[in-house]
Formats: structure tokens, C-alpha cells, sequence
């Protein structure tokens, strides 16, 4: 505007000295032309005007330029699945704010509605379908006991079976089946039931994760907190409901599914099909209890760097909640006598049979510790039985 301003002012005082020369040229008696002094002022004007669309122009253009710095990134939807865990929400929404930089002018924001989302994430079993080739990014889920429960493995078929409601208990190590319970959190239930449907077991808890290690021990039976808030007469009631489940309870195996990484020394890991979540070989066995966070593109307009910049932070062993390279397996037998009955056997069948059966596991740990209290003697005699003829003394 100063521009257009100033030269408004050039043009008008070359006029002004314009039209004082014609009247001095008139009166002196010069011959000056009225058509050349006409041509002269048209090619200033003239001048003046092309300079003044030259910064109308370069106005225009900044303004074009401004408007254009603060137009609004694009946005893309995403639905996460509220039965994924909440730290893998929050891993989630993380690993997401780190790739704005990369995708220029979108940003992303959350929807509740999965038909409006352009990306929908979820949590799925890891065999459930498709290649099975990231593993080391899976989240693995555990059935647990307590240390003092017969029970040592779990077909999965019997699990399926169990958690459906067909049978009411699981087998323990002799091949017999016990009465038992299912004790796991609300979030573990979410997961499982996307896998198996809803859980029909004849007796399921869902209790708070600090709550199941005493439950499973047999320290206490949950009672319903609402129960524990009601008046006097009716707390002699929820007392005798209390022994009527400790009754019913005695002799009953508890058992729980719990994250990999929620594992204490005090659980007992169970394994499925004889498959121990432990093995360090876990990779190629099909162990059924794995899922992983999956992500579908459900818009065609997206661009594939966008959709391959979303999908890649999800290929990251953050997502996962097991390390095999944190492993570290022990095995401790506690004291081993190899003598009276068994030194007889070994008398018979050789000196190798006691590991016959149990060598494999053994081998596998990356430590193992036998306490061995019967002393190597050279020439040592054979076992020979005592006067009872039961046992064998060396």
C-alpha cells in the first residue's frame, strides 16, 4: 500500500510540472507539441501502473502463502479394540506420536466406532490364521497353579472343554480328574473370551490381579465386595455363604491365566499339550495361549507410505511380554540316593536307569543341580537286602 501511495505522488507532481511548462512553453513562444507532451505523461503513467500490479501481485502471493501455512493436517481415524491390555494401549498411542514426523501433513485421531475407522486394531490369537512369522512380538498368557497341586499339564482340548462348561475339571498327574476353578482378572477374561467364547466353567472368579496367588494357595475364597457392605443381619448370611464355599472348595484345584510377564516364583507354570511356556524353543511349537496386536487398513484412499508407516510400528518386539535371551532355566533335583531299592534296579537294569526317563529335561536347563549324598567308592559291593527283605542297603 506505501507503494501504490508514493507513486500516486510521483505521477502527480511530473503533471503538475507538466502543465507549468506547457503555459511557460505558450507564452515564450516555444513549439513543443501537445501530442509529445501527452505521450510523455501516458508512458509515466503507464509505468507507474505496471509497477503497481507488480505489488498487487506480490501481495496476493503472500497472502496465498500465509493461508496456506495454516491449513489443517488430514486426519485419519483409528479404532483400538478395548479388550487389548492397557499398557498396550499405551504402547500403542506412543509408538503412533512418533511417526508424525514422518507423515507430513496427516495426523491421526481415535474413534469408538470401528465402521468409521480407517485403521482398526485388535488383539488376535496368533494361529488363528495368516503367516506366523513374528512370534517375537507376541504376548503370551499362562495357566498357572499353586506349587502344592497335583496337576502338572493340561491338554488344551480339555482346557477348551473346561472353559465351555463340558467338563468339570481338569486331570491331575496320575491321569485323574479333580474338581477345579478358574481364578483369572477381568482384562485376561476379555482376551480369552474373544479366543474360546464366553467362559461357562461351573466355577470362575474374576478377581483383581493381586487377588489370585492367595486364591489359588487356598488362603481365602472371594467373597462379592458388595456382600461385605451389607448390614449385621445380613453379614451372618454372607459368613455361612463363606463356609459353604470353603466346604464345597476343600480338595478343589485352582487355576489361573495369567501375562507371562505378571509370573512369580511362587506360581506353578503349567504346560499345554506338554508344551512349557518356559522352553526356550517355544518358537516352533504351536503353543496356543499367544496373541498378537494386529492392524487392518479399511480405507483405499490412504496412501501406502501412510499405511505402511502405521503398520510398521507394530513390527517392533516392544509388543511383546516374553524374551527367550532373558531365559535363564535351572533345575535342582534336591537329594538323590541312588541306593537300596534303587541300586537294586540298577543292579538289574544298568547304571544309567534312573536318568532313563528324565535325562531330555535335564540336558535342557541351562543349569542343573544334583544334590548327590551317596559316597563313589571303587569296588564298591552290591546292593544286597536287609533281613526284611525289603530294602537294599549298600
Amino acid at each position: 500500500m506505501n507503494f501504490k501511495y508514493n507513486t500516486f505522488k510521483v505521477v502527480l507532481i511530473i503533471s503538475i510540472c507538466m502543465i507549468f511548462l506547457l503555459i511557460f512553453f505558450n507564452f515564450t513562444g516555444c513549439c513543443v507539441s501537445k501530442d509529445s507532451i501527452l505521450d510523455f505523461m501516458k508512458g509515466v503513467i503507464g509505468d507507474a501502473g505496471s509497477l503497481t500490479d507488480k505489488d498487487t501481485s506480490e501481495v496476493e502471493k503472500k497472502d496465498s502463502i500465509s493461508e496456506t501455512a495454516i491449513t489443517m493436517p488430514i486426519k485419519f481415524k483409528i479404532f483400538i479394540e478395548k479388550k487389548i491390555p492397557y499398557y498396550y494401549k499405551f504402547l500403542i498411542n506412543q509408538k503412533l506420536g512418533d511417526i508424525i514426523p514422518k507423515i507430513g501433513e496427516y495426523n491421526y485421531e481415535f474413534v469408538d466406532n470401528e465402521t468409521q475407522a480407517d485403521f482398526i486394531i485388535t488383539i488376535e490369537n496368533y494361529y488363528s490364521g495368516g503367516e506366523k512369522q513374528n512370534l517375537y512380538k507376541s504376548i503370551f498368557y499362562v495357566p498357572v497353579t499353586s506349587f502344592y497341586s497335583m496337576v502338572e499339564d493340561i491338554a488344551w482340548q480339555d482346557f477348551i472343554d473346561f472353559w465351555k462348561g463340558s467338563i468339570s475339571g481338569l486331570k491331575d498327574i496320575e491321569g485323574n480328574e479333580i474338581q477345579t476353578k478358574i481364578v483369572v482378572s477381568e482384562g485376561v477374561l476379555g482376551v480369552l473370551e474373544k479366543m474360546l467364547g464366553e467362559c461357562r466353567a461351573a466355577s470362575l472368579e474374576v478377581v483383581k490381579n493381586y487377588e489370585i496367588l492367595p486364591i489359588i494357595e487356598g488362603e481365602r475364597v472371594a467373597v462379592d465386595p458388595q456382600k461385605q457392605k451389607k448390614d449385621e443381619n445380613q453379614q451372618e448370611q454372607v459368613k455361612q455363604e463363606r463356609e459353604e464355599n470353603q466346604d464345597k472348595e476343600n480338595g478343589m484345584a485352582a487355576i489361573s491365566v495369567i501375562p507371562f510377564d505378571d509370573l512369580r516364583p511362587e506360581f506353578k507354570v503349567l504346560s499345554l499339550d506338554g508344551i512349557s511356556v518356559l522352553d526356550k524353543n517355544l518358537e516352533d511349537s504351536g503353543y496356543p495361549l499367544a496373541f498378537e496386536i494386529k492392524v487392518q487398513s479399511k480405507n483405499n484412499e490412504i496412501t501406502k507410505d501412510i499405511k505402511d508407516a502405521v503398520e510398521d510400528v507394530f513390527d517392533d518386539e516392544s509388543f511383546s511380554n516374553r524374551f527367550p535371551d532373558d531365559i535363564v532355566t535351572i533345575i535342582m533335583t534336591g537329594v538323590t540316593a541312588l541306593t537300596r531299592q534303587i541300586a537294586a534296579r540298577m543292579d538289574e537294569h544298568g547304571i544309567l536307569y534312573p536318568a532313563e526317563k528324565i535325562a531330555d529335561v535335564l540336558w535342557d536347563a541351562d543349569i542343573t543341580h544334583i544334590s548327590n549324598e551317596v559316597s563313589f567308592v571303587e569296588d564298591c559291593y552290591a546292593a544286597k537286602p536287609n533281613t526284611l527283605g525289603q530294602l537294599y542297603l549298600r
